[in-house]
């Protein structure tokens, strides 16, 4: 409890008894009885060979249990391994290089490393850093262009992890630094993860298309590689103009690696359309059996849309050709209102609903699907 707030009354001995209050605060100030912690006692890194000096190696994650004056800012010391002075650590926790490594002269250093904070009197603890030296890199990093489509009923994406860059170098022990390097109107829009390359959406990213350019570091050579992110906030003209396409046979993963762009080049040609035309709305596994259910729309994006009966006919008719030109077995096509023998004499009502609280992502190494989930609900009266 670091306050107390306390009213203390005096009283006499007179009749009546008269007394007045007085309010007391009392501070309980800290003592300084823990030492800062490393976020981990023991670490390994790698550096490269003739790397320039200041290049930073490691940043050191510090905490401590009292209370600010007691903490921050604190005080670091290499205590032992720093063989020719070849490190140094700033006093914001980062340990970098204060001389040019040569891996034959000296591969491998275990350095002990002291943080102390600012208390009277100062407590301190100690972690040890495993720093392997490597050859300079040789090869410049390599990684593939990634494009990304979002779709959503709502008026923006909510945000979240996107997709991944996939990056290699054949350099074994090179650590891979990725970089995102977009125009002012797109910061704060995007980001991507220096370590893992994860490309990452803010809050509220609007309907439109993206270009950015990320760049792949192995600490020697850089590469440059695009990302195409694509979002699409469909209305709910869009949605009761959809068609529910069954494929057997093929999970969500095959079918956006190995057959999503075939389809789209394949219905653009029979319903005589632009390609970006054919909309992913949803994606997911098939409920009763081993496939897919795709949820399709096809139309400009703030135009007229296909009829789903007329796009679902057309579909069907040329089912047979999509098995042979695509390789998708399409079991059936559902769109409103309920169509076929069974719905003849019937009044039906058919409605999809999306729950964009519950966004699926489906990743290759080029290509990365976002969508919601959806349910087709029928209700059929004689």
């Amino acid at each position: 409890i670091p306050s107390y707030s306390l009213t203390v009354r005096a009283t006499d001995n007179g009749h009546p008894a008269q007394f007045s209050d007085v309010a007391v605060h009392v501070h309980v100030s800290d003592v300084n009885d823990n030492p800062p912690r490393f976020f981990q006692l023991n670490y390994s890194v790698v550096v490269q060979e003739n790397v320039p000096v200041g290049t930073s190696v490691l940043e050191l994650i510090m905490s401590d249990r009292d209370s600010p004056e007691n903490g921050p800012p604190y005080l670091f010391q290499i205590t032992q391994g720093n063989d020719g002075k070849a490190f140094d650590v700033t006093q914001n926790g980062l340990l970098v290089t204060s001389s040019i490594l040569n891996r034959r002269t000296k591969e491998q250093y275990l350095l002990q490393v002291q943080v102390s904070d600012s208390g009277i009197p100062p407590l301190s603890s100690s972690a040890f850093i495993n720093i392997q030296v490597t050859e300079q890199s040789q090869y410049a990093p390599s990684a593939l262009p990634l494009e990304i489509f979002i779709t959503t009923n709502e008026e923006a994406f909510r945000g979240g992890v996107l997709g991944k860059i996939h990056a290699t170098d054949r350099d074994p022990h090179d650590t891979l630094l990725y970089t995102l390097v977009a125009e002012v109107p797109l910061q704060g829009l995007f980001s991507v993860g220096a370590a893992d390359g994860k490309i990452i959406a803010g809050d509220k990213l609007p309907h439109g298309h993206y270009l950015l350019n990320v760049t792949v570091s192995d600490g020697t050579f850089i590469a440059t590689t695009s990302v195409n992110v694509h979002v699409w906030c469909f209305t709910q003209e869009a949605l009761d103009k959809a068609v529910v396409l069954h494929f057997r046979h093929l999970s969500p993963e095959e079918f956006v690696g190995d057959h999503w762009r075939n389809l789209q080049r394949f219905l653009g040609n029979i319903l005589v359309t632009r390609r970006q035309n054919i909309h992913m709305a949803s994606l997911q596994p098939a409920a009763t059996s081993d496939g897919v259910d795709l949820l399709l729309a096809v139309g400009e994006p703030h135009g007229s849309l296909y009829e789903p009966r007329i796009l679902a006919n057309k579909i069907t008719v040329s089912a047979g050709e999509m098995d042979q030109l695509v390789g998708l077995r399409m079991k059936k096509a559902i769109h409103v209102p309920c169509h076929g023998s069974d719905c003849a004499h019937r009044v039906c009502k058919e409605t999809i609903q999306l729950d964009p609280g519950m966004m699926s992502t489906y990743s290759t190494a080029r290509l990365s699907v976002l969508t919601p989930r959806h349910s087709l609900e029928q209700i059929c009266s004689c």
